[in-house]
């Protein structure tokens, strides 16, 4: 038996980019669609047996009281005072700046689940409001620099204050610097991110967190089971869905029936593939990056081989071909066997023309009998119904 294909033989037609493209993009969407479903199905489930929640009401509370957040229809967003309708950039900047220091200078301080944090940097006694504002006008604000412009120098009725006699353009641009959502950046985003490093509030979110991701497990791991391992194994010539819709098929590199072992190499590459999103625990942007870099290495690597054959095909010993176009055997006994049968056929004409050292009498199978070899291969016309089944 031959150990390569090319060039293929001129009875397997490759499946071409389109076909194979199309019948993963078809096998990625069923894929998707089972996840979520097991995802909404397994939600409910591990959240009742998490407690999530009650672990969700206690940072909503903890949200709440840091007067940071504000709640919309999709949740909780940073306080946006410049945005609101109707908003006067002199009360928006009093309101930001009220906000920041009832956050360091009042919840910090009266919460007993939070605190100052160990690299902020602050000294003396966390009880007296004045050596909080004073911090909050020379390291947040910067009042001996940058600040100086906004602020008044010294704290008023214990608390740091913006300058009365600054302009509305300079209002506007003392509310960028409490909130830049372009830049990510400002006072308040950063008292956010302290916020949000807060252990009670960082261990309750890990622990939502992590019941997500158990949400999302069992359609990470069994969906792609379903459709890149099950369904072809049991399908005939290693079809998956979406193979059989675009109608492709997978043989071995020797361009006849692929045994179970290489399609099951052939598919468990894409399932270590689709594993990646495992990953998404510890960092999901990383686990997408992931599983998309080695989809594309695997594609381009299709592209740019001479044989038609994907890194998946390479390794798992196998072939992709267009069924609908292409006649293969489940071995070469079967088609030599069909070649001696049928010796005015497309498929003799082939089959000899790989083994040229056969002798073949003219009598038989004279230039008159042969089909061109040029000729398009009918399978309607070249091979019987009761055959079928071997060539399969």
């Amino acid at each position: 038996m031959k150990n390569n294909i090319s060039p293929l033989p001129r009875n397997i037609v490759p499946a071409g980019y389109g076909k194979t493209t199309l019948s993963f993009m078809l096998d990625f969407i069923f894929t998707f669609i089972l996840i979520m479903v097991a995802y909404f199905i397994s939600r409910p489930i591990v959240n009742d047996a998490r407690n999530v929640d009650a672990t969700y009401a206690e940072m909503e509370s903890l949200i709440v009281d840091s007067h940071l957040y504000k709640k919309t229809d999709g949740g909780y967003n940073i306080v946006d005072y410049i945005s609101e309708e109707g908003a006067v950039p002199k009360d928006s900047a009093e309101s930001f700046n009220d906000t920041l220091v009832y956050y360091y200078s009042s919840f910090l301080v009266n919460d007993s689940r939070v605190g100052f944090l160990p690299d902020d940097g602050i000294e003396g006694d966390l009880t007296d409001v004045d050596v909080i504002c004073n911090w909050i006008l020379k390291d947040i604000y910067d009042v001996e620099d940058t600040g100086a412009a906004y602020f008044e120098s010294a704290l008023v009725d214990h608390k740091p204050v913006i300058k009365a006699d600054l302009t509305e353009e300079q209002y506007k641009t003392l509310c960028y610097k409490y909130l830049n959502e372009s830049r990510n950046d400002g006072w308040i985003l950063r008292a956010a991110y302290h916020f949000q490093h807060q252990e009670y509030f960082s261990v309750r979110a890990d622990e939502m967190s992590f019941a997500n991701y158990l949400s999302l497990l069992p359609g990470f791991v069994l969906s792609p089971l379903v459709f890149f391992m099950l369904i072809p194994m049991l399908v005939p010539n290693g079809r998956t869905l979406g193979k059989l819709i675009v109608g492709t098929a997978v043989l071995g590199k020797d361009a006849y029936k692929a045994r179970k072992k290489n399609i099951f190499f052939h598919y468990g590459i894409f399932v270590l593939e689709w594993m990646s999103l495992l990953l998404a625990y510890v960092s999901l942007p990383l686990a997408f990056i992931l599983i998309i870099t080695l989809w594309l290495v695997d594609y381009l690597s299709l592209v740019l081989s001479k044989k038609d054959r994907a890194l998946h095909n390479m390794i798992a010993g196998t072939v992709t071909v267009n069924a609908r176009e292409s006649l293969w055997f489940a071995c070469e006994d079967d088609e030599k066997a069909y070649a001696e049968s049928h010796p005015d056929s497309a498929i003799a004409r082939i089959y000899y023309g790989k083994h040229p050292e056969l002798e073949i009498r003219k009598s038989v199978l004279s230039e008159e009998n042969i089909i061109d070899a040029e000729s398009v291969v009918d399978s309607k016309t070249l091979i019987s119904d009761s055959k079928e089944d071997d060539k399969e």
